[in-house]
């Protein structure tokens, strides 16, 4: 079958796709090449975006006080930041009930959706505050000046030793921040978890981004960092750093594995993984919510004949 946007399905794919394709291609079926809904819960979504914002922010106050640098600047901004854009909508019943059902939500004790709100709120403080006080660290060690927050990008992918070798459709994302100088991209977690070096590598996702910043510009960045903002941790120091780096021959390894994936999708092979699949997939929650196996030949009846 030809490698065209109609035979994929899609007009667009992005780093977090290309990733759930290679973790689940049954979640990537139901959740992105169907756009099923089953779940509106943005919970963690939110208080990431939110988290991004203030971080944001945070870089604005060494901007504006450049001949001071941070000594003229006041936490009390990235604060107020960060609860401009977590206020207490952002945690629905759905959300809250979801919460419940987790082994934390069962031993929090909470009661109501305000209870989760306001403890998130303080743990997302507590998380900038590590930031504030690291800042300096930050730009000495990893050399984390930071601009050009939230980019969004939408590329053609071709062959990075071929322009006329190109894929169907193209990349798009939205890139977190850039250092300075431009030889750095960088995307901000938060995770309750630790960040493996080699595990994390081997991921498409952080590949993504040098990605399209050579296919946008023209030019390489080979130095890629995750900056990781831990939760709940009783620990002050909640930041993480994973420091990765790609060469070019990683680009086109890239190019290949992204056209790999979309002809796979060309094809309809959407089976779960033989291996390694978790039991906790939502690919679940999705057949769970089709109710059963019937409904699900449809849809893949008609995934077959679209």
């Amino acid at each position: 079958m030809e490698l065209t946007s109609e035979n994929i399905g899609l007009e667009k794919i992005s780093p977090s796709q290309l990733s759930t394709f290679e973790e689940c291609p049954r979640l990537f079926y139901y959740a992105v090449w169907l756009d099923l809904k089953i779940d509106e819960d943005q919970l963690h979504l939110s208080f990431g975006n939110a988290i991004h914002s203030a971080i944001g922010a945070l870089y604005l106050e060494y901007d504006d006080n450049f001949g001071g640098a941070w000594s003229a600047g006041n936490f009390e901004n990235v604060k107020k930041r960060f609860l401009e854009k977590w206020k207490i909508n952002n945690v629905s019943e759905t959300s809250f009930n979801n919460f419940l059902n987790t082994r934390a939500g069962r031993e929090s004790g909470f009661d109501t959706r305000e209870e989760l709100y306001k403890y998130m709120k303080d743990d997302g403080i507590a998380m900038l505050k590590s930031y504030w006080s690291e800042k300096e660290r930050m730009l000495v060690e990893y050399g984390h000046d930071l601009t050009d927050f939230e980019q969004y990008k939408k590329v053609e992918m071709h062959n990075p030793e071929d322009k006329s070798d190109k894929l169907p459709i193209p990349l798009s994302m939205r890139l977190d921040a850039m250092n300075r100088d431009k030889t750095k991209i960088v995307d901000f977690k938060t995770s309750k978890s630790k960040y493996d070096e080699t595990e994390t590598r081997k991921k498409i996702q952080g590949q993504c981004y040098l990605f399209a910043h050579l296919m946008d510009t023209g030019e390489f960045i080979s130095k890629f960092d995750y900056i990781v903002l831990r939760k709940e941790l009783k620990s002050p120091d909640r930041i993480e750093v994973v420091q990765l780096e790609y060469d070019m021959a990683d680009m086109l390894a890239f190019y290949f594995r992204g056209k790999a994936i979309l002809v796979r999708i060309t094809q309809r092979q959407f089976d779960r993984p033989a291996i390694g699949h978790p039991g906790y997939c939502n690919c679940l929650k999705y057949e769970e919510a089709l109710s059963v196996k019937g409904i699900e030949l449809k849809v893949t009846n008609h995934v077959e004949g679209k």
